[in-house]
């Protein structure tokens, strides 16, 4: 009996120490099936999340990145508003000073004997020339015995504009009916387009050289875009800086020549006869002295009362002088 339990009992430990082993290894593997999912979903959250991540903040940073490009080109279209005086200097531009851009114009109303208009008429073109200018229109109306009528459109130069007008007064045989002179002081309309112009084309300046260093497409054309307006502005000042330059340098003047009809029995449409020609001029010169003969009259009136005046108030004294030394003579006698 001793035997049998020393035999069995180290058996029995055996079984027991084999199904406790056996027990453990089934729970080492069921630790590890248990852990293996759990690894695995953190593996696969793992992954995905930074795709998500990367996905969000690649959305995010593309409205960015264009809002940082429109900023970047805010701003060097700002600078170039704030240093355009300063980038591209303008030798043409760039005068150490202003003389006054003044537009004269004039109009004068002259009139003359029929005999004389044609000569009158020639003289009054032949005065743009004379004074370094030119006719820009020149008609008449009239034949026969109509009345006769003319009219010239010149330019002169703006410092001569003066000794013109006094030139077309003293025409010969002919009189101012009157006379007009305006003028107009564009100097500050001048400065503002020639400020307009320099900071146009210091715009141009720096959008040429953002055109040339851009490389995106939409960019391009926004640079481009941009610079055609500028480019435009500049084109619009130049011209009218020319066009005040043109009409400050030459003056309007606007010359108006009438003579009257012929008076006489013939129709205003049958031609007179060179002998009621010269009747009818005869008669015009005759009625043109006595009218230039009461004008000089009128003009002299003044001067011949104080004259007349005088000669009275010095005749009377010379009288009472006489009178009184021939009362002295008789009363000596």
């Amino acid at each position: 009996m001793l035997r049998t339990r020393s035999i069995h009992l180290p058996g029995g430990r055996s079984i027991a120490l084999g199904v406790a082993l056996v027990a453990l290894g089934m729970l080492a593997v069921v630790a590890l099936v248990a852990v293996q999912p759990v690894d695995r979903s953190q593996r696969d959250s793992g992954a995905t999340s930074p795709k998500r991540t990367m996905s969000s903040e690649s959305a995010t940073s593309a409205p960015e990145a264009a809002t940082s490009a429109g900023r970047s080109f805010a701003g060097a279209d700002a600078s170039v508003s704030t240093e355009s005086s300063a980038v591209v200097p303008d030798v043409a531009l760039d005068a150490p000073a202003l003389d006054p851009k003044i537009v004269r114009n004039g109009s004068l109303r002259l009139s003359s004997k029929r005999a004389s208009f044609e000569q009158v008429f020639d003289d009054v073109q032949s005065t743009a020339t004379r004074y370094g200018g030119y006719v820009i229109a020149a008609n008449r109306n009239g034949a026969g015995r109509e009345a006769l009528d003319g009219s010239i459109m010149m330019r002169v130069a703006t410092d001569r504009f003066e000794a013109a007008l006094d030139h077309l007064r003293d025409v010969d045989g002919a009189r101012v009916k009157g006379l007009d002179v305006s003028s107009q002081d564009v100097t500050q309309e001048y400065v503002d387009t020639k400020s307009r112009l320099r900071h146009d084309r210091a715009v141009e300046a720096r959008l040429m050289t953002l055109l040339a260093a851009t490389k995106g497409v939409s960019e391009v054309l926004a640079v481009q875009s941009r610079l055609d307006v500028v480019q435009e502005q500049i084109e619009v000042s130049r011209g009218r800086l020319q066009y005040l330059d043109k009409v400050t340098a030459m003056s309007t003047i606007q010359v108006d020549l009438h003579a009257p009809a012929a008076k006489g029995r013939a129709g205003a449409d049958e031609p007179a006869g060179p002998i009621a020609s010269a009747f009818s001029d005869a008669g015009e010169r005759f009625v043109d002295a006595v009218a230039d003969g009461i004008v000089w009259f009128g003009g002299a009136l003044p001067t011949l009362l104080l004259l007349g005046t005088a000669g009275v108030i010095g005749w009377v004294i010379v009288r009472r002088k006489r009178q009184k030394y021939a009362s002295e003579q008789g009363v000596s006698e």
